[in-house]
């Protein structure tokens, strides 16, 4: 549209030619020009002490590629040229052309104002830090991406590939001597990280931290630019390394300068700075892990030296004792660790979880309840994770993680004195929060079994990675309870949840058409679960929690799915403990002749002639809670009278569990007989006494 409208304008002017006065053209277009001219050398040198001014804190490097900017150097020199134009030839004007001319001084006038316009945007672009870092980052990427393809452009002209590169899917030998004859592309990359690095101080130390940690995390895009044209050219021992167990020289230069950054950062005692610092070296981590698990580029080395660093400064970090410090260090670990997990990457799992152990060991020393805190959540978020996860290498990584967890609640528990501080170590992993282990589990179970069918192979996983947990974590978890039960403390509760969850979402998800050899697996951590969680604390409410939630009926319940005949005497023995026990502890008759009745289900289709011996044994082990044993004879009378009425009748109007249901509809002679048996033995063993 310009154009034409220039063209139309410089046709239509055609028409006053020899209608202006050439001398008064003459007059104006020297005033004009001799304006613009100044105005240029004005605007030149105000652009340029603006920059300079504002660059100054820059590198030199920087400085000289900011300050000598081609464009703005260009939009003035366009200036110059049109200002000296317009006064030359208004030396040459003549009659003929008068108006001609005068139509294009205007459109030189128009054309200067917009240089001026462009020249200044792009210095305000070069001074604006965000702008500069943009910058850099930029030039980096588009000269990788320019090598890039020249590098390819060559490979396609070579000889072919030969067999060996082709299937080697890891290695790119061809590409690899390419990079390796032209190192150049490492030299950008280092000069640029240097420049990111030194604004990074240079804005920490104006307080400036949006700026700083715009400018630092710019590095990671860089290194994914770097990787991406790199591809599969890492290799263990390549003439990259100076020496067989050092890094690439470019992610040698990358990490030492964080960890600069870093020390500096504490040095300082500027939290916001080691903050970023912390945040950097986890984004970095997580994108060489990205490309060595998704790609396959052999890049192991570098994120073993990227935790190895990070750990390092979080570990000097503790030094300066400042809360945000230590809880944003948490945050950073906790990040890197889960970003590890999704990928299926445990082999750097240790020095994390060692990191976050010590953060979580000095904050309980400290009695800080914030750190614990937040420490325990990302403990939590990663046994999430292990869980799920199918790898076989979790093993270890789940005695590695249980052992922590164990020691932090050692040391919790040694404590002198004792406060509502167990709320911090217990909110973020065994308590009941919306972000808490258990409430997560609980919430991927719900989903699980609204379509057990659609998401078999998810339930299995979930199904398995518990049943793992706890049968490795069990020992460090019985140890936990009974140092609580020592010191009388609350927290035994909150740690009970945890496990209380678990069994929970066993019993609801496994079914028949669950593996045979895992339902046993869920049989056996059930059931030891149970007993244990009943023999280490005789407490009321762990026993009445086990009634509230169901785990009686579930019991009963899960012995339908086992197959061998060899679990039922254990399976009775253990209910009718856990029922005895209850009545002996919270009086609770209601549970005991579930259990009583559960066992003799359980007994009679299994055509077991143990029931009468284990009931003789339960009654004179506890046979001092006559009170108890009168109040269950009714509840044992009336589930023994079940048989008799009609399926569709009730005695009481109140909800029933599994076991009233099985006697009202499947009570049989031989059944009823088994529960009159145990009626009387009960009135036996009272008016003996």
């Amino acid at each position: 549209m310009s154009l034409i409208a220039f063209k139309v304008s410089v046709e239509a002017s055609s028409l006053l030619n020899g209608e202006i006065s050439v001398e008064q053209l003459k007059a104006i277009s020297l005033t004009i020009g001799g304006g613009l001219l100044g105005f240029t050398a004005i605007v030149f040198s105000l652009l340029l002490f603006s920059l300079q001014a504002n660059l100054q804190r820059l590198r030199y490097l920087d400085f000289y590629r900011f300050s000598a900017d081609k464009q703005i150097l260009g939009y003035l020199l366009f200036c110059l040229i049109i200002s000296l134009s317009i006064i030359v030839t208004s030396l040459f004007i003549v009659d003929g052309y008068s108006g001609q001319y005068a139509t294009l001084m205007l459109w030189a006038v128009v054309l200067f104002i917009f240089l001026l316009f462009f020249s200044y945007k792009r210095s305000i672009q070069l001074i604006n830090p965000i702008e500069q870092v943009e910058l850099i980052a930029s030039e980096v990427s588009s000269n990788l991406g320019r090598w890039g393809k020249a590098i390819e452009r060559k490979i396609r002209t070579e000889d072919p590939p030969t067999i060996e590169s082709l299937t080697n899917k890891n290695f790119n030998s061809q590409r690899w001597e390419l990079c390796k004859s032209n190192p150049m592309h490492q030299q950008s990359v280092i000069n640029s990280i240097d420049s990111l690095c030194a604004m990074t101080k240079v804005y920490t130390e104006l307080n400036d931290y949006i700026v700083a940690r715009n400018t630092l995390k710019k590095v990671v895009y860089i290194i994914d630019k770097y990787i991406q044209f790199r591809q599969n050219t890492f290799i263990e021992g390549s003439p990259y390394m100076r020496t067989s167990i050092e890094s690439e020289p470019v992610f040698d230069h990358v990490l030492s300068k964080i960890a600069y950054s870093a020390s500096e950062a504490i040095k300082a005692n500027d939290k916001e700075w080691v903050d970023i610092c912390f945040d950097v070296y986890s984004q970095l981590a997580q994108v060489l892990n990205f490309y060595n698990v998704q790609h396959g580029y052999r890049l192991g080395q570098q994120i073993d030296y990227a935790i190895h660093y990070f750990t390092s400064s979080v570990k000097d970090s503790i030094h300066l004792k400042n809360n945000d410090v230590m809880i944003n260090a948490s945050s950073a670990v906790g990040r890197l660790a889960t970003g590890l997990l999704e990928t299926a990457s445990h082999d750097n799992i240790q020095p994390l979880d060692e990191s976050l152990r010590l953060l979580g060991s000095l904050s309980i020393a400290n009695g800080d309840i914030t750190v614990i805190n937040d420490v325990m959540r990302r403990y939590g978020d990663i046994v999430f994770l292990l869980i799920l996860n199918e790898d076989s290498k979790v093993e270890t990584a789940i005695q590695s993680i249980s052992k922590s967890i164990h020691s932090l609640g050692r040391l919790y528990l040694n404590q002198e004195k004792m406060t509502s501080f167990d709320l911090g170590i217990v909110n973020g992993f065994y308590g009941f929060g919306e972000n808490s282990l258990s409430d997560r589990l609980a919430k991927q179970a719900s989903i699980l079994s609204s379509e057990p069918d659609k998401y078999r192979s998810l339930v299995t996983s979930l199904i398995k990675g518990i049943c793992l947990w706890l049968k490795l974590t069990f020992n460090d978890r019985g140890e936990l309870y009974k140092l609580d039960q020592e010191k009388n403390l609350v927290l035994f509760h909150y740690l009970y949840s945890l496990s209380e969850t678990m069994l929970k979402i066993l019993l609801e998800l496994t079914d028949e058409k669950t593996d045979c050899q895992l339902r046993y697996d869920v049989y056996e951590v059930v059931n030891r679960e149970i007993i244990a969680l009943c023999e280490i604390r005789e407490d009321k409410e762990v026993l009445r929690r086990i009634d509230t939630y169901g785990f009686m009926s579930s019991l009963f319940n899960l012995h339908h799915l086992i197959d061998s005949s060899d679990t039922i005497s254990f399976l009775v023995d253990n209910i009718l403990k856990v029922g005895f026990n209850a009545a002996s502890i919270n009086c609770d008759h209601g549970l005991l002749a579930k259990s009583i009745c559960a066992s003799a289900i359980i007994s009679v289709n299994n055509e077991s002639s143990q029931y009468r011996g284990l009931i003789d044994k339960k009654i004179n082990e506890f046979s001092g809670n006559h009170k108890v044993f009168t109040n269950a004879l009714t509840r044992l009378e009336y589930l023994g009278m079940l048989g008799r009425f009609e399926k569709e009748r009730r005695i009481n109007s109140y909800s029933h569990c599994a076991i009233e249901t099985f006697c009202n509809n499947h009570l049989t002679n031989e059944l009823r007989e088994e529960i009159k048996y145990s009626i009387e033995a009960i009135k036996l063993n009272i008016n003996d006494k």
